[in-house]
């Protein structure tokens, strides 16, 4: 069998994932060349997800690295996890197509210090508050 130098060169490239202490998962995805979405995508444990409109965020409130509030005039979204503060801007700038929670059941956790290391949601909460 003959394998080419590409080829090799491909089966020895490390997977940056597993590198990283976490096995495929992402917390976020910011959109192709920073642009402007209209749309912001929560993707929560047991794939529930729900689909929110940068239209109608009200403000963005955050606590250190660990605690990152987005306001909606009819819903309050929590996120809880590490290096959450490096979220603000882009979720200013209107640029995250999504924010996903970790989960356990669907993504390997190989390093508990990568987790702090990084951006990690461990936990979105989404608290509808309704309009009476």
């Amino acid at each position: 069998m003959n394998v080419s130098l590409i080829d090799s060169l491909q089966e020895s490239k490390p997977d940056l994932n597993k590198a990283s202490g976490l096995d495929g998962y992402k917390a976020f995805h910011q959109s192709p060349n920073k642009a402007t979405q209209k749309r912001l995508h929560l993707k929560q444990k047991g794939q529930i997800g729900s689909v929110l409109s940068y239209a109608y965020i009200s403000r963005i409130e955050y606590t250190g690295s660990r605690l990152l509030s987005i306001l909606y005039h009819d819903a309050i979204i929590h996120l809880k996890g590490y290096q959450l503060d490096q979220l603000v801007e882009p979720l200013q700038d209107e640029t995250i197509r999504y924010l996903q929670e970790f989960d356990p059941d669907q993504f390997e956790l190989i390093d508990h210090q990568a987790q702090t290391a990084q951006i990690f949601i461990q936990d979105i909460e989404i608290i509808n508050i309704g309009i009476s």
